[in-house]
């Protein structure tokens, strides 16, 4: 897995999730409120890894968010934490009925 995608309305997310992650390049992270997230330690290091967060967020969001991720170890420097956009469409769920009818469903 290189890319991670999580949308806005999480109530919890716990960084020790991206613990068994160590090729990851870029984490997305659409309207996370800072608060939210959880930094227990992690140890990843990953110097190649981007945070990714939406072009709207505050320096202070920017820098919490940036220090939780720090904290866990799981980046080696706030700066890999950027504003910018993601490449997710929309729906990500397939068109469940197109796949179907392929199998005469």
């Amino acid at each position: 897995m290189k890319e991670i995608h999580i949308r806005s309305g999480v109530e919890r997310l716990n960084l020790t999730a991206f613990t068994m992650l160590p090729v990851i390049e870029t984490i997305c992270l659409e309207g996370i409120d800072p608060n939210v997230i959880e930094s227990d330690w992690v140890n990843l290091e990953n110097s190649n890894l981007t945070i990714l967060v939406p072009e709207d967020t505050s320096d202070e969001q920017l820098q919490a968010i940036g220090q939780k991720f720090l904290e866990a170890y799981i980046i080696t420097d706030i700066s890999q934490v950027k504003r910018g956009t993601c490449s997710m469409p929309d729906d990500p769920m397939p068109d469940i009925a197109e796949i179907l009818s392929a199998y005469g469903i």
